[in-house]
């Protein structure tokens, strides 16, 4: 079994980027994807540096990017996408003030096409960022032997740094995730033809993730479960940057779940994981890049079935166009897990079945010796919605900036402001699903990132920072803000 394997790891003090790039050689891009993590804060003022940081590959500095971004920056919400870069901006500005910056971004695909960068990351320009970003290497002809990191565009500033790669072998099964079956496309019609994967058993596996690898994706890819048609049982929610403009849409397809895939203009790579468990409706993430009409865009979609086991998964398109490329299936290696392709090792799994208000404390941490925190949360309540909230070290004070962007129904929603709690998202009756992850080293504030989706109507990023420097983290308390029933599991993990 392929395992993900580390082949970079460097604390940096007081450099500045701009004048000092990072370069990491020795890359093999057609043999393995990449993951990266980058914590940031100025080096004489923790969280007082303000620069973009980008990524160039093979050391190509010509205008050989495309570069897509939706964002919010205190109460704007904006997207904005250009096909002419001279690199691929991870992190809009750097760190200010009071704070700092977490970047997590994916490299994927192969030569013989345009690499693909997903990046999701904390920021602050005179005021607090949430950025999610696609961007490309037009490139289509030599294999990535090398990133380099650098602060091109700013101020000159030092900061201190944490930068960590891994790489995941591409084909083969991974450590959290079984091959199971590829499907390689020779200009089919998955109208007429669509792809089956029969066979399964979602109580089981509990999770599934569809691959695709698609150079020429045709109109609205879309999939169902069990063969089921119903003309009401797919509810959809997307969060899109259309040309620069940001948007949403809640919407119901008849028959399937759209996969929110219009064409493209370079491959549509794209991971699908699918909760596929009984007891909730099922929920799908979806995330792709460049898209003909969306340059991004990040979607989840429902099951409304709550009964029966996922048992098949059929991929289809509602149009002729032929298709040539492969779909592979994984399941989930093993339950308790998680689902990254990172080295999260599980620390406390938590089954939560009735009321919640007295919530769970992790404790024994050593946040200080940890590189990050996962703390993730897969269920629904019994009615209405209740919030998730909690705290780091017992502190309930205004100590937790929070930055949020979102899609809702059909508007978008950004938001800025000073919490005294740890805002973990809510619960609602469709599954709901919440993702956090903590830098917890201290001397700075300590940023965190957070994704999710709930009720069938709402896709969300969050960044929050706490405000304290000097404590270790030592424990995370999460809990229910009423006594409503929920069910469903909460996770930590961290990252080894």
């Amino acid at each position: 079994m392929s395992k993900v394997e580390k082949v970079f790891d460097e604390v940096f003090t007081a450099r500045n980027f701009r004048t000092s790039p990072l370069t990491i050689s020795g890359l093999q891009g057609d043999t393995y994807d990449y993951e990266l993590v980058v914590y940031r804060a100025n080096a004489a003022t923790p969280g007082g540096g303000n620069s973009d940081l980008g990524v160039v590959f093979n050391s190509d500095t010509t205008a050989n990017y495309r570069r897509y971004f939706m964002r919010g920056i205190v109460a704007s919400a904006s997207a904005s996408a250009s096909d002419v870069n001279n690199e691929i901006v991870l992190q809009f500005s750097g760190s200010d003030g009071s704070f700092t910056g977490l970047i997590m971004a994916k490299i994927e695909g192969y030569s013989g096409d345009e690499r693909y960068v997903s990046s999701l990351h904390t920021g602050y320009a005179s005021a607090s960022v949430v950025t999610k970003t696609a961007g490309y290497w037009k490139n289509t002809v030599d294999e990535i032997s090398s990133l380099t990191l650098t602060a091109s565009n700013g101020a000159s500033v030092t900061e201190d740094a944490h930068v960590i790669l891994y790489r995941t072998p591409k084909a083969a099964s991974q450590a959290k995730w079984e091959l199971m079956e590829t499907k390689t496309l020779t200009a089919q019609n998955l109208l007429s033809t669509p792809l089956d994967f029969t066979g399964l058993d979602g109580d089981t596996a509990t999770q599934y993730r569809l691959a695709f690898d698609l150079p020429t994706s045709g109109r609205n890819l879309g999939m169902t479960f069990n063969n089921d048609t119903s003309t009401s049982n797919y509810i959809t929610q997307s969060l899109r940057n259309s040309g620069g403009t940001v948007s949403a849409l809640n919407y119901t397809t008849a028959g399937y779940l759209s996969l929110d895939v219009f064409g493209v203009h370079t491959t549509f790579n794209s991971d699908i994981i699918i909760n596929a468990e009984s007891g909730a409706e099922r929920l799908a993430e979806i995330s792709t890049g460049t898209i003909a009409g969306f340059q991004n865009a990040e979607t989840a979609g429902w099951w409304s079935n709550t009964v029966d086991s996922v048992s098949s998964i059929q991929v289809k398109c509602s149009s002729a166009t032929a298709q040539t490329g492969t779909v592979k299936l994984y399941r989930r290696v093993n339950p308790t897990t998680t689902g990254d392709t990172l080295n999260f090792e599980v620390v406390e799994v938590v089954d939560i079945s009735g009321d919640f208000s007295a919530g769970h404390t992790f404790s024994g941490l050593t946040g200080d010796s940890t590189t990050l925190y996962k703390v993730e949360f897969l269920g629904s309540c019994a009615s209405g919605s209740v919030g998730l909230r909690g705290d780091i070290n017992s502190d309930l004070t205004s100590n937790y900036p929070n930055q949020y962007f979102q899609g809702t129904s059909s508007t978008t929603v950004a938001g800025s402001n000073t919490l005294s709690f740890l805002n973990f998202g809510n619960v609602t009756v469709g599954q709901t699903r919440q993702v956090m992850y903590i830098y917890p080293k201290s001397g700075a504030s300590r940023p965190m990132l957070t994704e999710w989706a709930e009720g069938e109507n709402l896709v969300r990023f969050q960044s929050m920072w706490w405000g304290n420097t000097v404590d270790e983290v030592a424990d995370i308390e999460i809990h229910g803000t009423s006594t409503t029933v929920i069910t469903g599991t909460l996770k930590l993990s961290r990252l080894i």
